[in-house]
Parts: C-alpha cells; structure tokens; sequence
C-alpha cells in the first residue's frame, strides 16, 4: 500500500492533479484498503515477534519472492481498479505509473525484509534476556554407574558381593 500510495505522490505531486486522477482510476475504496492493510500489516509484525521469541527455525521468505508477489499483486490491483470504473487497463500498461510502481515494489520488499527481520532478532534477544539461566557446573559431573552410588543390596536386604570375577588370592 505505501508503494501504491507513493507512485502516485511521485507522479502526481499536485494533490488536485492526484485526487483527481485517484478518482478517475477506481481508487474510491482506498481508505478502507490503507485499514485493512494497516491491521495486516500489525498482525504480520506480531507474528514475527512470536517467531522470534521463539526460536522458530523457519527462513524468512527471499526478498525476490516477496518483491515478484507485490509486483503482480500491484498490476492486477491497477488493472482491476480501471476495470471496475470503466476505463481501459491498456494504456497503464504502457505507463509511467507502472513502471514507478514496479520499481517500488521492489524498494517496498527490500524494506519489508529488512523490518521484519529486525522484529525478530530483537523479539530472540529480549525472549533470550527473560529466559532463567541455569548456572553451570563448576566442574564436569557424569552419570554415576551402579556401583559407585551406594552399596548393592541383595533381594533379601542384606549387602551384596558384587558381581564379577573373584579377585586373585593374596599370598
């Protein structure tokens, strides 16, 4: 939405030029679409924080992906909003508008990337300050065997030999 919003800003800096034109190419809905995409775009933020905090391992997705699914998303949002006004998509295929707007998709995802990103490395840090630590061991403990623990106890109570060959007699 913020590269939608600033293709036009750049195109048309007059605001009257560009109000004029918002109208004129379908973009009536606009204020609702800025909510939605606001709300969506908070709920992705604490996600990725949720993510963070814990230690997820999974790959955030390539900054290609994410600027080839705006771009297409952005040309068929264009071509629908013209559509749905009666004025042919044709000629903004051929236009500046596009060609800015693809441009900004990419700078958009690079962005996005980089925000989302930081949310969650800072999300992993503050969740890794919260965590207890547990002290280590000043020196190496192993499992204890059998033996070594106490003495063996026969089934009856009584102490047992413990198992194993006889010793050698001492002379």
């Amino acid at each position: 939405m913020l590269a939608h919003a600033a293709d036009y800003v750049l195109l048309y800096p007059d605001p009257r030029q560009r109000s004029r034109e918002l109208s004129a190419t379908g973009h009536g809905y606009w204020p609702v679409a800025v909510g939605v995409a606001a709300a969506l775009g908070a709920a992705l933020l604490v996600l990725v924080a949720v993510r963070g905090s814990r230690r997820r391992a999974v790959a955030m997705p390539s900054m290609g992906r994410i600027a080839a699914l705006q771009m297409g998303i952005f040309t068929a949002v264009e071509v629908v909003e013209r559509a749905s006004v009666g004025v042919s998509p044709l000629p903004f295929l051929h236009s500046a508008q596009l060609a800015v707007g693809l441009g900004l998709q990419v700078v958009a995802a690079a962005a996005c990337i980089f925000l989302l990103s930081r949310v969650e490395r800072a999300a992993r840090r503050v969740a890794d300050l919260l965590r207890p630590r547990v002290p280590a061991s000043p020196r190496a403990r192993s499992w204890p065997l059998l033996l070594d623990a106490h003495a063996v106890v026969s089934r009856r109570g009584t102490p047992a030999a413990p198992r194993g060959p006889p010793l050698p007699a001492r002379t």
